[in-house]
């Protein structure tokens, strides 16, 4: 996705946070993201693995398709994000 103005990593955390049907995976230190297995049975779709470069945000979504369309909401909370 590009946005219309530069973001920070801190910001674009806060904007998926804030989303009750969306769970941050996203710790570099002890290598926790989402995946499959994460996701598996649950009602949330799980994103992280960020990587911000200006204006574009790149990320890893998953979720249980059977549950929730994942790249459904990954989009629509992305619409959320400050431009």
């Amino acid at each position: 996705m590009q946005l219309d103005a530069p973001i920070d990593e801190a910001t674009v955390h806060a904007a998926y946070n804030a989303c009750s049907s969306i769970r941050v995976l996203d710790d570099r230190t002890r290598s926790v993201f989402p995946s499959s297995n994460s996701a598996d049975g649950g009602d949330y779709v799980d994103v992280g693995h960020f990587r911000i470069d200006d204006r574009t945000v790149s990320l890893i979504a998953a979720g249980d398709q059977l549950r929730v369309g994942a790249a459904l909401n990954a989009v629509q909370i992305a619409m959320r994000l400050p431009s």
